[in-house]
C-alpha cells in the first residue's frame, strides 16, 4: 500500500483513509472501519464540491439557464501581503450573455 501511495504523490489525502483502513483491518474494530469510511466519503465530497464550484458554468438569475461567456477583460492588479509573501491579485470583468432571456451580465472577480 505504501508503494501505491508514494507513486500517486498528491492523491495521498484521498488515499490515507484507505491505508488506515487496511492497516487496522486485522483489529476487527468496526468503529474504526466506519470512521475511516466516513472520512473517505467526506474527502471525496469536498473534492467534488470544489471542482463544481471552480469549473461550473454561471447560470442566469431569472431563468436558471447556463450563460455564455462573451469576453474576459483585465480590470486591474493589486499587490497584497499574505503569509509573509507578496501576492498579486488580478481583477477581471467577465461579460456573460443568456441566450434564453437575452440578458447581459457583468461579473467582476479577483483571482490570485
Amino acid at each position: 500500500m505504501n508503494k501505491i501511495i508514494n507513486l500517486l504523490g498528491g492523491g495521498t489525502t484521498l488515499l490515507s483513509p484507505i491505508g488506515g483502513y487496511l492497516s487496522y483491518k486485522n483489529l476487527e474494530n468496526h468503529v474504526l472501519t466506519i470512521v475511516f469510511l466516513l472520512t473517505f466519503i467526506l474527502s471525496v465530497a469536498v473534492l467534488i464540491t470544489n471542482l463544481i464550484n471552480k469549473y461550473g458554468k454561471t447560470k442566469c438569475e431569472t431563468c436558471k439557464q447556463p450563460m455564455r461567456l462573451l469576453n474576459k477583460t483585465s480590470v486591474g492588479q493589486e499587490e497584497v501581503f499574505r503569509k509573509g509573501q507578496f501576492v498579486f491579485l488580478h481583477t477581471y470583468q467577465y461579460h456573460y450573455h443568456c441566450e434564453h432571456c437575452d440578458k447581459d451580465v457583468d461579473i467582476i472577480k479577483k483571482k490570485n
